[in-house]
Formats: C-alpha cells, sequence, structure tokens
C-alpha cells in the first residue's frame, strides 16, 4: 500500500508540472487540483509551476505505472481544428518522455 501510494504521489507530481498554470497571471485555473496554493514557480520556465514532495522517496520502489496522457483541447482557444492522429502522437510522446526521464534515475 505505501509503494502505491509513493508511486501515485510521483505521478500527480510529474503531471502537475503539464497540469498548472500561473497563478499570477490572473489565468483560471482548471479545477484539476483541489488546492493550488502549493504550487511554486520553476525558475527559468516562465508559466510553469510544480509541486515537489520532499518527504516521499520513490527509490525503494520497483515499477511505475504511466496512465495514457490525455490531450484536452479547450473549445475556446484560437485553433480548434487538430487531427486524432496527431493528438495521439502527441500525447504518446509526452507519455514515452516521462518514462525515459524516469528510467534514467537520477
Amino acid at each position: 500500500m505505501k509503494k502505491y501510494l509513493v508511486l501515485t504521489g510521483l505521478a500527480a507530481s510529474l503531471l502537475l508540472t503539464g497540469c498548472a498554470t500561473t497563478g499570477g497571471s490572473g489565468e483560471a485555473r482548471s479545477g484539476f487540483l483541489p488546492d493550488y496554493s502549493k504550487l511554486q514557480p520553476v525558475q527559468g520556465r516562465e508559466g510553469t509551476e510544480r509541486y515537489i514532495n520532499r518527504s516521499v522517496s520513490i527509490r525503494s520502489a520497483n515499477q511505475l505505472y504511466f496512465d495514457p496522457v490525455q490531450v484536452v483541447v479547450s473549445s475556446e482557444g484560437a485553433y480548434k481544428a487538430i487531427d486524432p492522429a496527431s493528438l495521439s502522437r502527441i500525447a504518446e510522446s509526452f507519455r514515452q518522455a516521462m518514462i525515459s526521464e524516469v528510467s534514467k534515475g537520477g
């Protein structure tokens, strides 16, 4: 059970970077997270925020599972037409990039 919580925390922290929007820019939050107050700006990456829980270590985990990435296009965006195959490739590319980075260890 503890490994499951650690893995869930890791997955959430990785995804937060991609799901967060800057609070100071006046952009609306999506409502995906229940509490955005723990997100901190990422230095050198304008418009990106993240949350890191330093009390969680994944070093003892021997497996990670990454759900397929879902890309949601805003109906309010200026560009509404995107090829579904392209969207699928983008999502899979992002998933593979996360797996690659975690596989490196670090």
